[in-house]
């Protein structure tokens, strides 16, 4: 189904990385191109690593058993890498209007997130994590972006083997959005809508901004409007991938359990 982007600004290494147990597990589960997989040689195989090796085995994917010095070299997430780290090609990356024509089909209301600006790699991470949770059907960020790190997939937690992945100019995508008649909402705390109050069963797209700057003005000027989460305590904002959270299950509640 879908499409491969061009080549990036950024460039990026021939290979993409995964750290961790679930994350190489779920890549594995979802039968993405894995090259090889190197385990810690004292680790013991515990219920997640014979998962891994039986499904490797299948996919033909070589195991190597190397020294715990060697994985800590290769560790681009702070040794937080459980003993394995696996190699493998990059994922398939949609274009929106493809996804856009398939949930026309079949008659669903479109629910996207947009990630907007130079995101904290935790942040992305834990936002396509709960996409995955909440039903996202995709998750949009700018084809202009760095490549998705180790640090994202290992945040994530395999979660970005399953999410789409939609990487687009904002812009055009924001655009195409429109288009379909669907309802463009930004997050900020100065908002037209209380997010509780909000109409959001007919398709919409949630746009997130960075954390300390919000939204760009050129962006702010295509949305329909702003969405706020109730703030009760002494504070005035939430951590971004929290307020993403927040309200991705707002439309999950709306749409299947109010």
């Amino acid at each position: 189904m879908g499409v491969k982007q061009p080549s990036r600004r950024f460039s990026k290494p021939a290979l993409r990385q995964l750290e961790g147990r679930n994350v190489v597990r779920e890549a594995l589960r979802a039968q993405n191109k894995l090259t090889e997989i190197l385990i810690e040689e004292k680790m013991k195989f515990d219920e997640r690593l014979q998962e891994i090796k039986q499904l490797a085995n299948k996919q033909k994917v070589p195991i190597k058993r190397v020294g715990s010095h060697q994985l800590k070299k290769l560790s681009k997430t702070g040794g937080n890498h459980q003993g394995i780290i696996a190699f493998g090609e990059y994922l398939e990356v949609y274009r929106l209007q493809e996804l856009l024509d398939i949930l026309e089909k079949q008659k669903q209301a479109p629910f996207f997130i947009m990630l907007t600006g130079v995101m904290y790699e935790h942040n992305l991470g834990a936002v396509i994590r709960t996409a995955d949770a909440a039903g996202v059907h995709g998750v949009i960020i700018s084809k202009q972006g760095e490549p998705l790190s180790p640090v994202v997939y290992r945040t994530a937690m395999g979660a970005e083997e399953h999410v789409m992945i939609i990487e687009e100019n904002l812009f055009v995508a924001l655009k195409l959005l429109k288009k379909h008649g669907i309802k463009l909402l930004g997050a900020s705390e100065k908002a037209d809508y209380n997010l509780f109050k909000t109409d959001l069963n007919k398709g919409i797209c949630l746009i997130m901004g960075v954390e300390d700057r919000g939204l760009s003005e050129p962006i702010a000027k295509l949305l329909d409007g702003y969405i706020s989460i109730p703030m009760l305590g002494q504070i005035d904002s939430l951590n971004m991938s929290v307020a993403a959270a927040i309200a991705m299950y707002e439309v999950v509640r709306q749409r299947r359990y109010a």
